[in-house]
């Protein structure tokens, strides 16, 4: 590794690490699954129990171990579970992605268009956000540049191939215990369409295999095995078949149209996916050596984890998440040659007119914010007032910068610029201002005042029972979940003073209409609604001699 790589590298992880982070513990746990996942977390650390998860008391295998490990861990580093502490992880796993996408990219076109797509995807919105969320995708996202860099390491730049196949397994089995097979099956992918659409030499790849599968088992296998010599097989299906095979062939929820990831790519991986159409009219020209390859792979990259994540039954917005580092290399071409003076003119004019759109929705939105009755928000007057101000000075400077026939080049960096800041805005100020709006931090404070001393609270949230995980998290202390009509109704006639928790409107009359049952508190978090539902204080008797 050379000196400057090696600055470039440190710089790098100061900035992004300082940009993805910037307010990470400013926002309360949302739902739907940051409260569940802090509560496993919470629970695991409060046990002493760090091979089975539990939620609520209850084992919780939908999903891997790795990330509550990690998580407990920082929470012990960090003197207790936080909503800061739950996220370190995920941000230093897309941290560690932007370091990876610089190797990556560095490798086939050069340090400064490494530099360039390190910046558009610490930008991306998908990547961003879930660097801020404490999610499990961002394993996922990880493993795919890791692996692909190891191998293509020995496939086109002549390294090792031990080294390369011992890199590629232990990073396969870094994610396997992170978030399961999708780490594997990706990765994979991407190299299988770039060895195809590439014609690349793949028996290249060959020797070394035997070490990465070893150190793949090496990480990947250990808790798993724990779990089947405990006896948890059911576990073991839960995590393997029914979270992966199944949801992919037969979904239980989040079930989308084919077309899903058409819709939200351009969403997910804004601004810069609004790029990759002018890239593709050229794809296949201007380019030789080193970098077609690198072109060819950054196709390959962006078109198997789409097709893929297509085919399955089951659809959600973060699964596209591996994608992002295709469409930063593909978008770094374009704003590099922009800056360089080298587009085409049709080429050129197409990327400002997209930073230009970029520009005018920004103003728009600030226009919109800041213009009397458009938004009615009570008690965000000051904050509809900061975010149209930012909102209307960044899209008004991109739409300046376009208008200046000697800045007009620049236009891409200064939507990068914009982009950014606003990013840092929502991060820093907004996110924090919207917990009244998405936490059940004050919710749980007015169940608190609300549940008679002498009861206990039980909550009855049918399937989305493992998503609800804001009430325990803030209330402090496991609600046991009673999964079905039977076990609400021995429960309400087995305690002496029931509390029931519900959400769905479609549970009010069989809650509700349970004996003695009275409405307690009633309330909402967002969209949602939730109802308290307690057993009625016996009648005091009169006195004696009354």
């Amino acid at each position: 590794m050379s000196g400057a790589t090696a600055r470039d590298l440190v710089v790098l992880v100061l900035v992004a690490g300082a940009f993805l982070g910037a307010g990470l513990g400013s926002r309360d746990l949302w739902n739907p699954n940051e409260p569940s996942y802090g509560r496993v977390v919470v629970e695991m650390v409060e046990s002493g129990d760090w091979l089975v998860p539990r939620l609520n008391g209850e084992p919780f295998f939908e999903k891997p171990i790795l990330y509550f490990w990690l998580a407990a861990v920082a929470s012990k580093l960090m003197g207790g579970v936080s909503e800061t502490s739950l996220r370190v992880p995920v941000l230093l796993l897309n941290t560690g992605s932007v370091l990876l996408l610089y190797l990556l990219v560095a490798a086939y076109d050069g340090r400064r268009r490494a530099l360039v797509a390190s910046a558009l995807f610490a930008t991306i919105y998908g990547v961003w956000f879930t660097a801020r969320n404490a999610q499990m995708d961002s394993f996922v996202l990880f493993t795919t540049l890791a692996v692909v860099l190891a191998l293509v390491r020995r496939l086109d730049h002549g390294a090792g191939g031990r080294s390369s196949w011992l890199l590629a397994g232990l990073a396969a089995g870094f994610g396997f215990a992170g978030k399961g097979p999708v780490t594997v099956i990706v990765p994979g992918l991407v190299l299988l369409v770039y060895l195809v659409v590439g014609r690349r030499p793949w028996r290249r790849l060959l020797p070394g295999l035997p070490l990465g599968v070893l150190g793949f088992l090496a990480l990947a296998l250990p808790w798993y095995a724990a779990l089947y010599l405990g006896g948890r097989t059911d576990a073991l299906h839960e995590l393997l078949v029914r979270q992966n095979v199944e949801r992919f062939v037969d979904a239980w929820d989040h079930q989308q149209a084919w077309y899903y990831y058409l819709k939200y790519f351009w969403l997910t991986f804004a601004p810069w996916s609004w790029l990759v159409p002018i890239v593709a009219l050229s794809a296949w020209r201007g380019a030789a050596g080193g970098a077609r390859d690198g072109r060819r792979l950054a196709w390959a990259w962006l078109a198997a984890p789409l097709v893929f994540f297509s085919l399955s039954e089951s659809k959600r917005e973060p699964y596209m998440l591996p994608v992002a580092p295709a469409v930063a290399w593909l978008a770094a071409w374009l704003l590099d040659e922009s800056v360089a003076g080298r587009l085409r003119r049709w080429q050129a004019v197409a990327g400002t007119a997209v930073c230009g759109l970029l520009g005018a929705i920004l103003l728009l939105a600030g226009a919109g914010a800041l213009w009397p009755g458009t938004i009615e928000a009570p008690g965000l007057e000051t904050a509809l007032l900061l975010t149209g101000s930012l909102l209307a000075v960044a899209g008004a400077a991109v739409l300046v910068t376009i208008a200046l026939r000697r800045t007009r080049r620049w236009a891409p960096a200064a939507a990068w610029a914009a982009y950014s800041l606003f990013l840092l805005f929502v991060g820093v100020y907004l996110h924090r201002v919207a917990n009244p709006l998405k936490s059940h931090r004050p919710l749980a404070a007015e169940l608190e005042r609300a549940q008679p001393a002498d009861s206990v609270l039980f909550s009855y949230f049918g399937r989305y029972r493992t998503v609800r995980g804001g009430y325990p998290y803030y209330l402090g202390r496991s609600i046991p979940d009673l999964a079905d009509e039977e076990r609400l109704r021995a429960a309400w006639a087995a305690t002496a003073r029931p509390c029931v928790l519900y959400e769905e409107d479609k549970y009010r009359d069989l809650v509700e209409g349970l004996p003695a049952a009275e409405l307690v508190y009633e309330s909402g978090v967002g969209s949602k609604a939730v109802h308290l539902v307690c057993r009625a204080a016996p009648a005091a008797r009169p006195a004696a001699g009354g």
